[in-house]
Formats: structure tokens, C-alpha cells, sequence
């Protein structure tokens, strides 16, 4: 699927919020209160939510899909939405203000990278890395929405047993690199694009999001 599955710290240029510790059912969905006081909801995506994520898509500037998908792509097809979405592909969440369900305003994925040609069992716990994604709305974007996102991925793949998470992430975007970083991860610059690998080591007893959040970046 091309630059569907990319994998990128994409609007990771967010200041950071505090985020409530992950359960083991969090995985489904969970509310975030941002900063600035308002509230979100996000929930596992849906094969009907292609319109709202489309809606997204056409929102962004062309910068935030670029940054998204190291290209300019602007919509994802039906087929591509449906690929995404299957819980064999990984984990796709949409992000919506509350009480709003139809306005996504972000897409997170974690995507599973060890899968073999004929399994359906791919990405099952303790099967290896994941590829991390993320797009928010250029409206959402620096209100710590984007901290909390990629805070709250990071818990669910080390709660599902994946060792560590990939993603892509063009070299000028210093926040996201910086995020990146303050979360652990190794940054290993490739030209216009860098590869960012984050490590995600059991830690048996402590909560599994218990990770330093970055005060501003």
C-alpha cells in the first residue's frame, strides 16, 4: 500500500500533556484533556470511518501530509482504509473532540511488521517490532494531542509484547525527532529522512506507559 503504511512520528511537533496510565482494556479507546481544556475520545478505527479520515486528509496542509506520508498524498482509497483497519494489519485508532464522532481530527497506527505471507497471526505478543504512524489535523496540532497519542502507542505495543517500535520521519522535523529521542528511541539519519527505533523493554510491575513526557517540545 505504498505510503498508506509509512510509518512516521508524523505531528509529533506538540507540546506534552499528561497522560493517564494505560490498562489492559485501554486499548480500545480512552479520553484525553488537553491543556488548553479540551477533551477527545479515541477508539478503534472502522472500516465506515473512511469518509471522516478522508475529511482529515483534505484538511491538512500539504506540510502535514508530507511530513504524514513522505509524499503528497491525499486520501487514502477504500481498499487501502479496509487493509488498515483489519485487526490482522496492527492497531488503528481515530481521534475525535467529544461529542463530535464524525470530525476525526488524528489517525494513529501501529502496524505490525513481522507478518508472513498466509498468517493471520501476525503481530501477536512477544512477535517483534511495529511501525508507528500518526496524522492530526493542523488545528490539533501544538495542543500536546500529538504527545499524548504517540505516549499512549507506545504503552499499547509494549502491553501487546512488541520489542520495540519503527518509524520514519523527515529530517527537518525537529519535534518529532526530539520527541523521538526523549522517549528513547535511536534516530539514525538517511539522507532526506530518518529512521527512528524505539525500544520498548519489559518492565515487569511498573505502569506500562511510565515514560518521561517532554515538557515542551
Amino acid at each position: 500500500m505504498g505510503g498508506a503504511t509509512t510509518g512516521s512520528l508524523r505531528n509529533a511537533a506538540v507540546r506534552g500533556t499528561a497522560v493517564p496510565p494505560a490498562e489492559p482494556d485501554t486499548a480500545t479507546g480512552w479520553a484525553t484533556r488537553l491543556r488548553d481544556g479540551a477533551t477527545t475520545r479515541t477508539r478503534l478505527a472502522a472500516n465506515g470511518d473512511l469518509p471522516y479520515v478522508n475529511a482529515l486528509h483534505a484538511r491538512c496542509s500539504r506540510q502535514s501530509l508530507m511530513l504524514r506520508y513522505l509524499s503528497g498524498r491525499q486520501r487514502l482509497t477504500a481498499a487501502e482504509w479496509r487493509a488498515l483497519a483489519a485487526p490482522s494489519a496492527g492497531l488503528t485508532w481515530v481521534t475525535h473532540p467529544a461529542g463530535a464522532p464524525g470530525h476525526v481530527v488524528a489517525v494513529t497506527h501501529v502496524l505490525y511488521t513481522d507478518r508472513t505471507p498466509g498468517s493471520s497471526a501476525a503481530g501477536e505478543a512477544g512477535r517483534g517490532p511495529a511501525e508507528l504512524a500518526l496524522l492530526i489535523d493542523d488545528t490539533w496540532q501544538s495542543r500536546g494531542l500529538g504527545t499524548a497519542l504517540v505516549t499512549r502507542a507506545v504503552a499499547v505495543a509494549r502491553q501487546r509484547g512488541h520489542g520495540e517500535l519503527h518509524a520514519l520521519v523527515l529530517s527537518d522535523n525537529r519535534p518529532a525527532l526530539a520527541l523521538a529521542r526523549v522517549l528513547g528511541g535511536v534516530v539514525t539519519p538517511q539522507g532526506s529522512q530518518c529512521t527512528v527505533r524505539l525500544p520498548l523493554p519489559r518492565r515487569d510491575g511498573a505502569a506500562p506507559d511510565d515514560l518521561p513526557l517532554p515538557t515542551s517540545v
